[in-house]
């Protein structure tokens, strides 16, 4: 499944990472690196739901990620959604 190898991807990521910064005198916030791949992780679970699932995300999260990642998650296709940007601009304009 494409979205889980993604999801792992971004552990190994994590890893490669934190291992590449050990060395003397380098610094390494971990609170920080697993705040920002947990959102990572987060925004990549996205692509699983269906549209009526992400709509509902969004009204519950609407400041969890900027406009433009909504936008982008909303235009893209996933295993269980085509991507319909007009429905994110319908969605925006009947929360205003």
């Amino acid at each position: 499944h494409g979205v889980e190898a993604l999801d792992k991807c971004c552990s190994v990521l994590y890893k490669d990472l934190k291992s590449a910064t050990g060395f003397e005198n380098s610094f390494w916030d971990e609170s920080i690196a697993a705040d920002a791949f947990d959102r990572a992780a987060s925004y990549v679970a996205l692509m699983e739901l269906d549209m009526d699932e992400l709509m509902s995300y969004w009204r519950n999260n609407r400041d969890e990620f900027t406009d433009d990642d909504y936008r982008i998650m909303f235009g893209m296709n996933g295993p269980n959604r085509r991507g319909d940007i007009k429905k994110y601009a319908a969605l925006k304009e009947s929360m205003m």
